[in-house]
């Protein structure tokens, strides 16, 4: 993976998305697509997404997919608390548990984000069942 660099991570938040599009268990994603919308605090104010759904390359969006709305997963921190939880060297559910993450929306969707995600022993097994050679943004049209 090469050598980590948090400051990175701070200074240009969007690579905290691409791990977290890397990272994603497209075996336990949940069946119908879900939309985690992305809230750095004290980074550009502007959210951004990450589609998640099971048996699919995860997409990175700078615009809102517009899906439905009990189809969201909010989660707003700072680069400093996301980044552990998004490299798996600290658990989804200590980050929430000690409010270094926050996670809100349907209940049974912000239970079951800690399972969407791989730990990071497991990062091996995640890219054997995806081709990500790059991250992908996707541009949706508004208007």
């Amino acid at each position: 993976m090469g050598t980590e660099d948090p400051d990175m991570a701070r200074r240009d938040p969007i690579v905290i998305l691409w791990w977290l599009r890397h990272r994603a268990d497209v075996r336990t994603a949940p069946e119908r697509q879900v939309a985690l919308e992305i809230a750095l605090r004290g980074n550009d104010p502007d959210r951004c997404w990450v589609l998640l759904a099971r048996n699919t390359e995860p997409t990175l969006c700078l615009e809102d997919p517009l899906i439905g709305q009990d189809r969201y997963v909010y989660v707003e921190a700072d680069a400093a608390g996301l980044y552990p939880a998004a490299r798996g060297l600290r658990s989804w559910t200590e980050a929430m548990a000690d409010g270094s993450v926050r996670i809100y929306g349907e209940p049974d969707l912000v239970a079951a984000v800690p399972s969407w995600f791989l730990p990071v022993e497991r990062d091996e097994d995640a890219r054997s069942h995806l081709s990500l050679p790059e991250p992908e943004l996707a541009f949706e049209a508004t208007g």
